[in-house]
């Protein structure tokens, strides 16, 4: 998780739309940007530049993949704006606290939803017959570090009824689901931090790479599975890395693991006790230590163990790639040069994808620029980007499903129908299976992990994806 406070914010309410999925007609391929928004165009500039995507995406990507491709290379060509009344999405997100202020994520969130809505042309819409969809309306409720925050959001959405609601970076969101599920409001987790956010059996957790269990899961697999490391150091800062840190000995290596030994350091707030914390990991003789921080305490701690002797060549370095930016990581290029990051979906870095992949992950940074330009692009912008896309094609297979009317249905039908999909594909990563989620956590859809070595400031892939959620069942 990052640690740091922005001084940008979200403002107000941003309309968004989302495109019917019923549609796989797709605009002829470009190799130019992204689209920038503009006015809908009329059914013959619309029908001259959509062709037939090539249905052979679903099958490698999972189900939804061509109709991605449709709709970025028909916003490219034609972009349609959505109109009609909206589809309510509210989203619940730590933001604004002095101590842990996560905007990065809504606005990738804001980002995405305005794409869609000025450039895709909503749910339901028909982009070759110049025929626009149902936009979305995204209503942001900040939480502070307090639980009484969430309370308010909550009652806020049990008033207010809104179509669906995300659950973003929000520690307290065990208080959220069983109130929404009484007021009949369905809820998807766009980024699990907790048991809760995994556990909760009728809210669907959608994040590349599983959020905080995928990035966890996979730091471990990694050290046991490939270094066969038997005793981990693990170093995090925020409550959100603490937990997962207790998920590692309490519900994994505990239970799954015999043999394998794992110690926590915690460090403080402002690193100021970085130093004796990287003395006290060194005493520990780890065989590997696992870094569950933020870009700022990820370069802290590599800084006072380069000052003490340590590099990864002695004992590997793992991160979760929250601990990446653009700004931390450089500084400290040459002393983490070697270190592993486990990582979901490394879209700072499109370079490393091909195809479909490669303009998903670009899209971020394009449409952050353009939408949230005193923004900066990192990994939980990114990820917020890639999950509401993963909604929104979500939203489209639902509304194919149900004849084409752009609405979620009523109460819990929407969420109900993603809890039951299976090979799906998910934004700039592989594709994931919400029915076939590990049973000590129900509502966790996707699981990936691929290890990338950070040779000389860049990110290179040391073996292919997998699931790490294998070692619930080892």
């Amino acid at each position: 998780m990052i640690n740091r406070t922005m001084t940008y914010r979200l403002g107000g309410s941003v309309t968004v739309a989302v495109l019917s999925a019923a549609m796989l007609i797709a605009c002829s391929s470009g190799s130019g940007d992204s689209a920038s928004g503009g006015s809908a165009g009329g059914p013959s500039a619309a029908g001259a530049a959509c062709t037939a995507a090539d249905p052979s995406l679903d099958k490698d990507l999972g189900t939804n993949a061509t109709m991605a491709q449709t709709l970025i290379s028909c916003g490219e060509h034609s972009p349609l704006k959505a109109a009609g009344t909206a589809i309510k999405v509210a989203l619940a997100n730590l933001q604004g606290d002095p101590a842990a202020n996560f905007t990065d994520y809504s606005d990738g969130i804001a980002a995405a939803v305005n794409y869609i809505n000025d450039t895709l042309g909503g749910v339901g819409a028909d982009p070759v017959n110049g025929k626009a969809g149902a936009p979305i309306s995204l209503d942001v409720c900040p939480l502070g570090l307090s639980p009484a925050d969430n309370v308010t959001c909550t009652n806020k959405f049990a008033s207010s009824k809104p179509d669906l609601v995300l659950n973003g970076i929000n520690p307290f969101g065990a208080g959220m689901y069983p109130p929404l599920a009484n007021a009949n409001v369905p809820v998807i987790s766009s980024y699990p931090v907790s048991d809760a956010d995994m556990q909760t059996s009728h809210v669907p957790a959608i994040i590349p790479g599983g959020g905080q269990l995928g990035a966890s899961l996979g730091t471990l697999n990694y050290a046991v599975k490939v270094l066969h490391a038997k005793k981990l150091a693990f170093e995090y800062t925020t409550p959100q890395a603490d937990a997962a840190y207790q998920n590692f000995t309490a519900n994994v290596v505990s239970k799954y693991l015999p043999g394998v030994e794992t110690q926590g350091f915690g460090m403080t707030a402002g690193k100021a006790n970085a130093q004796s914390l990287a003395g006290s990991i060194l005493n520990y003789k780890p065989d590997a230590i696992v870094v569950l921080d933020g870009p700022d305490g990820f370069a802290a701690m590599v800084n006072s163990l380069t000052q003490l002797g340590w590099s990864p060549s002695k004992t590997p370095m793992l991160a979760w790639t929250s601990s990446i930016d653009n700004k931390q990581l450089p500084t400290v290029k040459s002393q983490a040069n070697g270190s592993i990051f486990l990582s979901p979906t490394l879209v700072l870095s499109p370079e490393l994808y091909t195809g479909l992949k490669a303009t998903e992950a670009k899209l971020y940074t394009d449409q952050l620029a353009k939408y949230k330009s005193s923004s900066k692009p990192d990994n939980v912008g990114a990820q917020g980007f890639a999950s509401m896309m993963t909604v929104y094609l979500l939203m489209n297979e639902f509304v194919a499903k149900n004849g084409g009317t752009p609405s979620l249905g009523q109460g819990q039908a929407f969420t109900d129908f993603v809890l039951g999909t299976s090979n799906e594909h998910l934004w700039a990563d592989d594709p994931f299976s919400c029915a076939a989620a590990p049973k000590q956590y129900p509502g966790e859809c996707a699981i990936s992990s691929a290890p990338y070595k950070y040779t000389n400031g860049k990110f290179v892939q040391e073996g292919s994806s997998s699931n790490p959620a294998a070692l619930l069942t080892s």
